[in-house]
């Protein structure tokens, strides 16, 4: 293939895609267990369905000392100053092919609570759980309940793409001028 017929390709894929921007995307989930949460949008113009976890194994009962204390309702996980935790969600998908869905830390959590993602990628090939990794980043510890929205799943394209060694790159403007160097 040539370059330009690479480039043909590419873009019939760009006009594709601009014409598919009213296609649905359909995603199918399996519940994995009773009490898993289909993914759900805040609102019909939200870019992204929150997640939700489930309890497993490490997660205290609220009647517990700590449950109490913290006047918790749900069973929960408490995630202490650098702690990090892989949350269940009780979900696999089907992620049509030509998607992949990108996890991403919920606002909330980690504006206020500190609370972030160590891993964020759901291929169209995976059909496993969705499990999700979150750590505490704060000074305090946080509490997660079983049901709460933790995560935020975006469906984005992915572009068929190939990878070549070359011996240059084409400049621009910004060069190999890292870490702020487009300001703060």
């Amino acid at each position: 293939m040539t370059d330009l017929d690479y480039l043909r390709r590419r873009v019939e894929r760009l006009e594709q895609i601009i014409d598919d921007r009213t296609k649905v995307v359909n995603l199918d989930f399996k519940r994995l267990h009773p009490n898993a949460h289909l993914p759900a949008k805040a609102g019909p113009d939200e870019a992204c369905y929150d997640i939700c976890c489930i309890e497993d194994e490490s997660f205290l009962d609220p009647h517990s000392v700590v449950g109490i204390d913290a006047q918790i309702s749900r069973p929960f996980k408490c995630l202490y100053s650098g702690d990090s935790h892989v949350f269940h969600t009780g979900l696999s998908a089907h992620i049509p092919r030509g998607y992949a869905v990108f996890l991403w830390d919920r606002s909330g959590m980690g504006a206020k609570r500190n609370i972030h993602r160590l891993a964020g990628m759901v291929d169209a090939s995976y059909r496993g759980e969705i499990l999700v990794s979150l750590i505490n980043l704060g000074k305090t510890k946080q509490y997660i309940e079983a049901g709460d929205r933790i995560i935020q799943a975006y469906i984005a394209v992915v572009l068929p793409s190939t990878v070549h060694w070359v011996d240059d790159l084409p400049g621009s403007y910004r060069g190999d001028k890292g870490f702020g160097s487009t300001g703060a």
